[in-house]
């Protein structure tokens, strides 16, 4: 019943994109929500960011290896991870961690848009170029994710704006710098 749903949605999913790609976005979830629990366990404590965020650096390199096409399946693929993580295991409100999924959102896709305007080829990472590109497309993309992250934190929790923007783009950019150009990421 519930479990005979499941199957029917998954296989409604790789009908549209694909077996391979719907196990592809399956296993893109799974490793966002670990990624953001080492990014939550690393942390500071609760009420601080992280100064180390990875989902940054998975997110954005799995956007530059996925053709454009894809991206619509890769930036929901991060709702059901980012809504278990922020609510079901951080205590947030739905509202927060929605603000905070679409902060995620908006940097990704602003970081991959930069990067591929930079360097149009299809990235592979394996060149420094696609490297150097990743890390400062992906930083200025992650600028704008931090005013809606900062944003996002200061209507639900008070305190700086400017303090909060800093945080979150530091945790996403050394994300990106640590995580984004490892060998192992995969296109959907």
């Amino acid at each position: 019943t519930e479990q005979m749903g499941a199957r029917r949605s998954l296989a409604g999913i790789g009908e549209v994109v694909g077996l391979r790609a719907a196990l592809g976005l399956a296993f893109f979830s799974t490793l966002y929500l670990c990624s953001a629990e080492l990014g939550h366990w690393l942390s500071p404590g609760p009420g601080h960011f992280a100064a180390f965020w990875p989902p940054a650096g998975l997110f954005l390199a799995t956007l530059l290896l996925t053709p454009p096409r894809r991206w619509p399946w890769v930036l929901l693929a991060t709702v059901p991870p980012g809504l278990v993580s922020d609510v079901l295991l951080h205590g947030k409100t739905v509202v927060v961690s929605l603000g905070f999924i679409t902060a995620n959102v908006v940097s990704a896709s602003a970081g991959a848009t930069i990067a591929r305007h930079v360097s149009p080829t299809p990235f592979r990472l394996e060149q420094l170029q696609e490297v150097i590109v990743l890390a400062l497309g992906g930083a200025a993309g992650h600028a704008l994710g931090a005013c809606i992250g900062a944003t996002t934190v200061l209507l639900a929790f008070g305190g700086s704006f400017g303090k909060a923007w800093m945080g979150w783009w530091a945790g996403d950019a050394v994300g990106i710098w640590i995580v984004a150009p490892s060998p192992a990421h995969q296109p959907i």
